[in-house]
């Protein structure tokens, strides 16, 4: 591994209960909703939709119903992609045979803006851990935890929170742009941070962590 595994587990779970709190709350403050929205209803639909299926799934998993055996035997990372990819190519689907109010220009200037926002992210994040002397696997590990944005997760609170909203195509856009766009990247640096961390430490950074 090239990452730490352990750092990105905590983060996917943390973020997964924060953001079903935090995101509607944060979403009303910006947009400006008012009081009458139905915050609880939502909080208790994304409860249903998000967090339970989760809980769900981890007291299946250590509650020793299934031999550890035979759950090793089926390809939870294959189901995972499989999964993935149909929400995405649903999500694309059900997104763009609506008419968007957005132009080409308007689109490509979006697809700029959200590629910078990952690459200054994920260099300041870099920075950062490095100047604290983090490990390079913990660095590699925040430097995607940072920019981390799931379609699993974001369609859901999106669908949710503008449930009714005539704009909610538009709005989903930003997402379905920027979740392609990461597994991209992260591909694409996957051997470049591969390669970094299987360099050998300076011994000013390594005295640096040590410290």
């Amino acid at each position: 591994l090239f990452s730490s595994f352990p750092l990105l587990s905590v983060n996917g779970t943390i973020g997964a209960f924060l953001g079903v709190v935090l995101t509607p709350l944060l979403v009303m403050k910006i947009t400006g909703g008012s009081a009458d929205v139905p915050v609880a209803s939502i909080m208790g639909k994304l409860f249903m939709t998000v967090v339970l299926p989760l809980l769900v799934g981890q007291l299946i998993k250590y509650s020793g119903i299934f031999p550890q055996k035979k759950m090793k035997a089926i390809p939870f990372s294959t189901f995972r992609s499989l999964i993935l990819l149909s929400i995405i190519y649903t999500t694309f689907c059900s997104t763009f045979m609506k008419e968007l109010e957005i132009s080409t220009t308007g689109f490509c200037g979006l697809v700029v803006v959200l590629f910078l926002i990952q690459v200054v992210n994920m260099l300041l994040v870099k920075q950062v851990c490095e100047f604290q002397g983090l490990p390079r696997t913990d660095v590699v590990a925040a430097m995607f935890c940072a920019v981390h944005k799931s379609l699993t997760l974001g369609m859901p609170i999106t669908g949710i929170v503008f449930e009714g909203d005539p704009k909610l195509a538009v709005i989903t856009i930003p997402l379905l742009i920027y979740h392609p766009m990461q597994i991209l990247l992260g591909s694409l640096l996957v051997p470049t941070l591969k390669k970094w961390v299987s360099e050998k430490v300076p011994d000013a950074e390594t005295q640096k962590g040590i410290a």
